[in-house]
């Protein structure tokens, strides 16, 4: 069935819509920063419209803000990559997500603004100033991103490339080959393009890829606002955020301090050049946080005019530098100032990453997967792990891995057990029916009764996503154990293909249904050829398609299982990805009698 597709700009002549567009912004900054906004504000404003001319795009953007109307309306996920996030007036219309302004101080009822120089972001202003014309409490806010990055002067034809769900392709591009801008234009705006078994399509200067998967985005998605307030859980949960989960080692960056150090991670581990043993000896030994190293080429251009330049030949500068080129001016001032050693990182440099894309990057996923869909938290049982992790969300997913006889079914019937008597909620283990004995002698060592009222078995001879469904359709439940992911039958495709789609139809049915899941999965035989046998993420099957669509990764883990002279009471769970907490490894204790983990919160 084709969408129905709100036009704003549809009648109206090139001249109108602009007329149009420029009211629409006029207003948007009056909304945001009053009737008498700052005159660095409205010079910001000035440039970027004339930049919008000279580059043809004032057209381009009308069709934008047309477009995110209409996806925020119907509730489809979105975000704006490259450098689309440089521009103040692509914020105002509540096209991207990030305010480019240097970091300020702006007062929601009198809207004066305070400029804070001293800061390299303003989400880490300190909280709680107060005005002093009205006492209502200052939001922090702005990223300090240049307009240049992505309007420039004229030099290039800005692209705008926006990403969108995979399930609006085909209806979607009826709506393009009818759009209006097609049609103000010529036949060849528009073409479709097949990458990476991803479609393609562009409509004049705008690029869309039909590449994001719902399932793995939260329902809530435009209801969230990212704030400063965002800090602490962004710092917390940053390798998630960032899906970084390298080993650490003497080359690893250290820092992450402020937000502005999680953007510039973002940008070094990008960027081809900017990370050398130059940099981590900076990083490592002199103190260096990632955001005072070079991780943009937004820096580049914030360097040159600090020494001088004008911004035009900034932008230049920093167009040099970006594409792995050294600067090509170089004044005698640079040579001698403290700050000369940017000089040899610049010679060093072979790409840099447009800082717009990695803070629109940042806010998305914190939309997207990072920040609760609700306050209301379901406790694992273990107190030591739910304060790392923050308690489970309604929706969240939770892989549990293990070699065989680590205990993983155990530790699962320990958080059934504690969730169905201390929590009073109701469990659903769903398992192959040959597990069925192990799962009730389980829970009966555990309770001294046969199963607990409040724990239902879902059983099959081999796991079927129709089966689950059917199930949650006709059962309510609190919570889901589902041992475990390799027990699912083949769904026609290939291996890697098969896990993907199963744990895209997992993810999808625990929004669906509001329902948490815990899903066990064997770990491969590699942890057992490492000299240290401590698992990590890579040991998961088809962990790169499982991972995507996981909030939380635990991973469990006994010595006395590969040495027999070790304590046998002594059990880690190493928690390597987190959607809002911090990441590390907690100590359990495994208690033989049980054939279990004692359990620190609920002991019996």
């Amino acid at each position: 069935m084709q969408m129905k597709y709100e036009y704003v700009f549809n009648d109206l002549s090139a001249l109108e819509i602009e007329y149009k567009l420029r009211q629409i912004i006029d207003n948007a900054l009056y909304e945001k920063y009053g009737d008498k906004p700052d005159e660095l504000i409205k010079k910001r404003i000035l440039d970027e419209w004339a930049a919008m001319e000279r580059s043809n795009t004032v057209l381009e953007v009308a069709a934008l803000y047309e477009l995110v109307i209409w996806l925020k309306k119907n509730n489809h996920p979105y975000w704006m990559r490259g450098c689309a996030g440089s521009s103040f007036i692509l914020y105002l219309l509540g096209i991207t997500f990030g305010n480019p302004l240097p970091p300020h101080y702006h007062c929601p009822v009198c809207h004066s603004i305070q400029w804070e120089t001293d800061y390299l972001d303003g989400f880490d202003l300190p909280k709680n100033k107060v005005c002093k014309q009205d006492k209502a409490t200052l939001i922090p806010d702005g990223h300090n991103v240049p307009w240049q990055t992505l309007w420039g002067y004229g030099e290039h034809i800005p692209v705008f490339d926006i990403d969108l769900p995979e399930n609006l392709r085909d209806n979607f591009l009826i709506i393009l080959e009818n759009h209006w801008l097609r049609k103000k234009e010529s036949d060849d705006t528009f073409s479709l393009k097949m990458s990476s078994e991803k479609l393609r399509a562009s409509l004049s200067n705008i690029s869309f890829a039909f590449c994001l998967e719902c399932s793995s985005i939260h329902k809530t998605f435009h209801s969230k606002t990212v704030d400063a307030s965002c800090v602490n859980i962004s710092l917390s949960a940053w390798q998630t955020l960032l899906n970084y989960y390298d080993v650490y080692d003497e080359q690893s960056i250290l820092g992450m301090n402020t937000f502005a150090d999680l953007i510039s991670f973002s940008g070094i581990i990008h960027a081809t050049g900017a990370w050398d043993d130059e940099a981590a000896f900076m990083n490592r030994y002199l103190d260096y946080a990632p955001s005072e190293l070079i991780a943009f080429r937004d820096d580049i251009f914030h360097y040159l005019i600090v020494h001088g330049f004008l911004e035009k030949d900034a932008w230049r500068g920093m167009n040099y530098v970006r594409k792995g080129l050294d600067l090509p001016v170089i004044t005698e001032e640079m040579k001698h100032s403290r700050d000369k050693w940017v000089l040899d990182r610049c010679k060093r440099i072979e790409y840099l990453f447009p800082k717009a894309h990695a803070v629109e990057n940042i806010m998305f996923r914190l939309k997207a997967a990072i920040l609760p869909e609700s306050t209301q938290r379901i406790s694992t049982g273990y107190a030591v792990i739910d304060d790392t992790l923050d308690g489970i969300d309604r929706s969240d997913v939770i892989i549990l891995g293990a070699r065989v006889a680590m205990g993983k079914t155990a530790f699962a019937l320990d958080v059934a057990y504690a969730l169905a008597t201390t929590a009073n909620k109701r469990v659903a283990i769903f398992t192959p029916t040959d597990n069925v004995n192990n799962i009730l002698e389980g829970l009966k060592r555990r309770a001294n009764t046969d199963c607990h009222e409040n724990i239902a078995l879902w059983t099959e001879d081999a796991l079927c996503i129709e089966t689950l469904r059917n199930e949650l359709n006709a059962n309510a439940v609190d919570f889901l154990i589902i041992d475990c992911l390799q027990s699912f039958k083949p769904v026609g495709t290939k291996n890697s293909k098969q896990v993907e789609v199963t744990m895209q139809e997992l993810k999808q049915l625990a929004k669906d249904k509001n329902v948490p899941m815990l899903i066990l999965t064997q770990l491969s035989r590699k942890v057992e050829r490492r000299k240290a046998h401590i698992p990590l993420v890579k040991d998961i099957p088809y962990c790169k398609n499982v991972v995507s669509f996981a909030d939380s990764i635990l991973l469990l883990y006994r010595e006395a299982y590969y040495d027999p002279d070790a304590d046998g009471s002594i059990a880690w769970c190493f928690i390597e990805k987190n959607a809002r907490g911090g990441l590390g490894a907690i100590p359990l204790i495994w208690d033989d009698e049980k054939i279990g983990f004692k359990n620190p919160a609920f002991s019996r």
